[in-house]
Formats: structure tokens, C-alpha cells, sequence
């Protein structure tokens, strides 16, 4: 995967890379989310086989944020109370 963005523009776009790997010893249908504070900002659905880890594009727009603030991304599979994050901040 690559870094994460730190520092995004109102107005601009944040891109990061994300990984799921399914350990659960059956082949699974995975929903994900991509939440911008609390805002979702792209949901998609998936299906892995077992033992396999696909690699996944995520982004988000800032639009109306104050500039000068900072804001959790995160990616949430829905279902599954799994979740991962990083904070970006609004220039």
C-alpha cells in the first residue's frame, strides 16, 4: 500500500490504498464503507474466497470543512465491527 495523505485542500481530492484479507475460512461477501468524519463518502460490496487479500482504491472530497481543522478517514466493514483509520488535515 501507499502513504496515507496528511494534508488535503478544500475542494481536493485524498486518495489512499487499503487492503482486506479474509481469514474467516470461508469464502465471504464483504461490505465496506469509507467515512469522511462522519459523513460516508463510498460504500461497495465484495467477494473473497478464503486466504485471499484483495488491495482496494478509497477517496474522499473535502467540501465544506473549515480550513485548519483535522478529520478522521476510515474504512468500516459493515457487519463485521472492524474498522481502521487515519487523520487528515484541512489546508
Amino acid at each position: 500500500t501507499g502513504a496515507l495523505p496528511k494534508t488535503v485542500s478544500v475542494g481536493q481530492q485524498g486518495s489512499f490504498t487499503f487492503a482486506i484479507h479474509n481469514l474467516e475460512n470461508r469464502d465471504m461477501d464483504y461490505t465496506y464503507a469509507i467515512y469522511l468524519g462522519p459523513d460516508i463518502q463510498q460504500e461497495d460490496s465484495l467477494h473473497l474466497k478464503n486466504g485471499y487479500t484483495t488491495f482496494l482504491a478509497g477517496s474522499f472530497i473535502i467540501n465544506q470543512t473549515p480550513e485548519n481543522s483535522t478529520l478522521p478517514v476510515s474504512v468500516r466493514l459493515m457487519g463485521k465491527d472492524q474498522e481502521v483509520h487515519f487523520w487528515v488535515d484541512v489546508k
